[in-house]
C-alpha cells in the first residue's frame, strides 16, 4: 500500500467514525433508560432506597448525557462539548489526516468513559460491583478530557510553553 493509498484509507477510516458517536448516545440513552427503570422497580419492589435511587438518579443522567458533558466540558473549559466527531483535517498534508484520525478516536474513547463512568456509578450502592465512586470518578474526567482533547493540549502548551507549545502550535493551530 503506498503513501497516498494509506492517506485515503486512513481519511476513509474517519469519516466512518463520525456514525460511532451517534451510536455511543443511542446506547447511553438504552442504557439511561434499563437503569432507570431498574431503580424504579426496585424501589417499588424490593425498598431498597439506596439502590433504587441511585439507578434512577444516574439512570436520568446518562438519558441527558449532552448536557452532562457540556455541564463538565463547561466546568473545566469555558466551553461546550463537541456535538460530534470532529471528522475534518485542519489544513492540509499527511499529518492533518493522522491527526484528525487520532482526534476522532480519543474523543469517542471519551464518550465511551462517560458513559461507563455513569454506569459503574449507578451500581455504587447495590453491592454488585466492587468498583467505588473512585474509579467512577476517574472515568468520567478522563472522557471529559478525551473530549476536549485539543483544548487540554493547548491548555498544556500555554502552560509548559516553550518547544511543547511551539509543536502544539503547528499540530492544532493557535486557538
Amino acid at each position: 500500500m503506498g503513501g497516498n493509498e494509506l492517506l485515503a484509507a486512513i481519511a476513509n477510516l474517519t469519516q466512518e467514525l463520525a456514525p460511532f458517536w451517534d451510536l455511543a448516545m443511542v446506547v447511553a440513552y438504552l442504557a439511561g433508560l434499563c437503569i432507570s427503570v431498574i431503580g424504579f422497580l426496585t424501589l417499588t419492589r424490593d425498598g431498597q432506597r439506596g439502590t433504587g435511587v441511585a439507578c434512577l438518579i444516574f439512570g436520568a443522567l446518562l438519558l441527558g448525557l449532552p448536557t452532562i458533558m457540556d455541564a463538565a466540558s463547561q466546568t473545566l473549559f469555558n466551553m461546550d462539548a463537541p456535538k460530534g466527531l470532529s471528522t475534518a483535517a485542519p489544513g492540509g498534508g499527511a499529518d492533518r489526516v493522522f491527526i484528525a484520525f487520532a482526534v476522532a478516536v480519543a474523543a469517542l474513547i471519551g464518550v465511551i468513559a462517560v458513559i461507563r463512568s455513569l454506569i459503574m456509578a449507578s451500581k455504587i450502592g447495590s453491592g454488585t460491583s466492587n468498583a467505588g465512586a473512585g474509579p467512577a470518578i476517574v472515568y468520567f474526567v478522563a472522557g471529559i478530557l478525551c473530549i476536549n482533547l485539543v483544548t487540554v493540549t493547548r491548555i498544556l502548551g500555554a502552560s509548559i510553553g516553550g518547544v511543547f507549545h511551539d509543536v502544539v502550535t503547528r499540530l492544532f493551530g493557535a486557538g
